[in-house]
This record gives C-alpha cells, sequence and structure tokens, in this order.
C-alpha cells in the first residue's frame, strides 16, 4: 500500500477542511488495509503455493539468485509465524528478505538498511501477497 497523495500543506491561508479531507483519506487507506490483513489470515497456503511466494521473494530480495535455497526463506524466525496464511507467510518471507542471516555463495546477508532498498522489498513483497490472495479469492 502506497500513499502518493501529498499531505503537506502550508499554514497560510489553512482551511481545516484540507485537513479533515487528508486524515480521512489516510484513515479509509488504513481500513482497506486492515480489511485485506483479516481476508489474507482467512486463507492458508499449500506446500506450491508457499514454495510460490518464496522463489518471489527471492527474485525480489537476492534477484533471482538460485543459489539460495527458497524454502529458507520459508524458516521461521518467530514463533508467532507458525501459520501457513497468505499473512503469515508474507510476514515470515518479510522477515528473512529484511533481516541479515541468509547463507550465500560465499557470504551470508545482511540487514537491509537503505530506506529505498527497504520500501522496494516491502512494497514488492506485499504485491506478491495481495496477488496470491487474489489468485485465491
Amino acid at each position: 500500500m502506497i500513499f502518493s497523495e501529498e499531505t503537506s500543506r502550508k499554514h497560510i491561508g489553512f482551511d481545516p477542511q484540507i485537513a479533515y479531507d487528508a486524515v480521512q483519506n489516510m484513515s479509509d487507506s488504513f481500513g482497506g488495509f486492515f480489511g485485506t490483513v483479516a481476508e489474507m489470515t482467512q486463507h492458508d497456503l499449500d506446500d506450491s503455493q508457499r514454495l510460490d511466494m518464496a522463489l518471489k521473494a527471492r527474485e525480489i530480495r537476492f534477484d533471482g539468485n538460485d543459489s539460495i535455497d527458497p524454502n529458507v526463506l520459508l524458516t521461521l524466525r518467530r514463533a508467532e509465524d507458525s501459520g501457513r496464511d497468505i499473512w503469515t507467510t508474507f510476514n515470515v518471507l518479510q522477515e528473512n528478505c529484511v533481516r541479515g542471516g541468509i547463507k550465500l555463495t560465499k557470504r551470508t546477508s545482511r540487514d537491509l538498511t537503505n530506506i529505498d532498498a527497504l520500501d522496494r522489498v516491502n512494497t514488492s513483497l506485499w504485491d506478491v501477497a495481495e496477488e496470491t490472495l487474489a489468485a485465491i479469492a
């Protein structure tokens, strides 16, 4: 989910209606987000669907580096992520793509700290989760 509308306004000639509309727009967007998350939690994935998401995550984060087993990206780091639904699978993939520690050919991946890289990976993984939901629902 990306907020593309500008929410920064000058205070000269401030119109409270503009502020109200901006807050309402963000609130509506968050409502859609929470609705999507709720729907994602209702759909469990089979092994092939989870693997498909992991392959896409590998492409996003590691430029399709075939030496990385996509199942490694599905490895739990937290007990709370033990479910098989779309939302939980997204969280596991996100955690493994953003945090370091994935064994590469001659080294280990590092945490993503660059804001542009984080945004690209997180947005792309969210798109994968939404595409998975659309394909199932």
